[in-house]
């Protein structure tokens, strides 16, 4: 009897692991046609830096899309391989649902990495993800 309840159990789990994996591929691919996901990162309620490194490529344009939260965006700056940076400007608050593409057409310089200096205090009761894509 207990082997069959310690099957049941293993059966429920893989099947739901299953099913996780299909639905993070789905929403990760759903309304991206031509875009590659890049990285995301969480944001803190404090001042928080992160990082978000690219294997060096050159794109057309980046969408930066911000989920969940609203934050505050103190500095965005995009590093490429040759050593120049671009700093992107954003609004005071970002809400939930904002998407920002940048243009970076003719530029030819290899995307390296994007560091932001950002917050959520006095934001949101929920911490902000900022998702970053490119398009080649």
């Amino acid at each position: 009897m207990k082997s069959i309840f310690l099957i049941f159990f293993i059966g429920v789990a893989v099947l739901s692991q299953s099913h996780t994996i299909a639905a993070q591929t789905v929403s990760a691919s759903h309304g991206t046609e031509g875009w590659s996901f890049l990285g995301s990162r969480t944001v803190d309620y404090l001042i928080d830096r992160d990082e978000i490194a690219v294997d060096a490529s050159v794109f057309k344009e980046l969408k930066f899309e911000i989920k969940k939260g609203t934050l505050s965006i103190h500095k965005c700056t995009l590093h490429f391989s040759d050593g120049t940076m671009k700093d992107v400007d954003f609004p005071d608050n970002v809400k939930a649902s904002t998407k920002r593409t940048i243009d970076m057409k003719g530029s030819n310089l290899k995307l390296d990495k994007v560091i932001f200096w950002y917050d959520t205090n006095n934001k949101s009761d929920v911490k902000a993800v900022v998702e970053l894509w490119g398009k080649k």
